[in-house]
């Protein structure tokens, strides 16, 4: 579980330096070569986290994945944080608050912000009815002129009957 507090970027620097390390019996390969960029590309282990904060997922999956300071989070629902049975929020302007909330709430137990993200997908289950509206409750949630790379998607139908969910990639500093 990560910590976050004062300390945040030293713990966050200790937790990615001390990853483990494969090497793939690659050390008696170098030896054959004067240089080896094989030898270079060593590859860290993914950890996986789940937040206590967050809403229970709906399926089998962690809450993020973290890789070389490179963390996915899985698609979040308009779900409630405690309350599995709660029913969603009405339309897609409140349930895009409450997927971006959720959002938020495992960024935050992964010690990173809003600010951190570099590229989202939205899933909307009406496309054309719901696009604008919900463009209107995401872009609300970034600083202007920051808004991370984007890809949304219309598709046939999303877990627990949701009009939308959204997934998100964020960068450490």
């Amino acid at each position: 579980m990560l910590r976050c507090g004062p300390s945040d970027q030293a713990f966050a620097a200790l937790s990615r330096s001390s990853s483990p390390r494969l090497d793939f019996g690659l050390n008696s390969l170098s030896r054959s070569f004067s240089h080896n960029p094989i030898k270079e590309n060593i590859l860290s282990l993914p950890s996986f986290h789940m937040i206590d904060a967050a809403p229970q997922p709906v399926a089998t999956f962690s809450h993020a994945a973290e890789i070389d300071g490179w963390v996915f989070l899985t698609g979040q629902m308009p779900t409630w944080p405690g309350e599995p049975d709660r029913p969603l929020p009405e339309g897609v302007t409140a349930q895009t608050r409450r997927v971006m909330d959720n959002l938020i709430l495992v960024l935050d137990g992964m010690c990173l912000g809003i600010e951190n993200v570099v590229q989202a997908r939205i899933y909307l289950t009406e496309f054309e009815r719901d696009y604008a509206d919900m463009n209107l409750s995401y872009k609300s949630y970034f600083e202007e002129g920051k808004l991370p790379a984007r890809t949304c998607i219309g598709v046939t139908a999303l877990a627990v009957g949701a009009l939308v969910e959204i997934d998100v990639i964020a960068k450490r500093p």
